[in-house]
């Protein structure tokens, strides 16, 4: 088994499963299915071929997990989604349809690829959090009100101040 065609079977799915309604969830199912049929346990995936598959060094698949680990995260979203999240130029050109799937799979490394890292975006929602639980002490009388302005580095948009 070797890396390439690994990769390649994960790039022609990601395209071909590019349109339907297909979950994200689905791809390294069908992966570890395809390749490694003895992780499985009848039609569900083992613990051990998921551990199989995130120890795989695919590009267009993992991203960065809370401990800094490299993993599969977008299991709930559908592949235009996982698409779109980590590629615009890839999702716009299968949108486009003027390319046929073919001579997008031979030249999908050409395609810029961002992996999401999923630590920033907790402590980003843990901050909001905070923020909301303030502002909701405040309302409630216990506490103090807490307000957070983000853009306003100046007072041109501020109404009370324009005359």
């Amino acid at each position: 088994m070797d890396i390439k065609e690994l990769q390649y079977y994960w790039d022609e799915m990601l395209i071909g499963f590019y349109g339907t309604y297909a979950k994200a969830s689905w791809m390294p199912i069908k992966l570890i299915k395809h390749f490694r049929p003895d992780l499985t346990n009848g039609s569900r995936v083992t613990k051990e071929g998921f551990a199989w598959f995130d120890t795989l060094e695919l590009r267009r698949c993992r991203d960065i997990t809370v401990g800094n680990d490299l993993k599969f995260c977008m299991f709930s979203s559908r592949v235009d989604d996982f698409i779109g999240a980590h590629s615009m130029p890839l999702l716009l050109a299968l949108i486009d349809r003027k390319t046929d799937n073919a001579d997008i799979l031979k030249n999908i490394r050409f395609f810029k690829w961002t992996r999401k890292n999923h630590s920033k975006s907790q402590r980003a929602g843990r901050k909001r959090r905070t923020v909301g639980r303030q502002e909701n002490a405040a309302i409630h009388g216990s506490g103090i009100r807490f307000q957070l302005r983000v853009r306003e580095n100046d007072k041109r948009t501020d109404w009370n101040t324009v005359k």
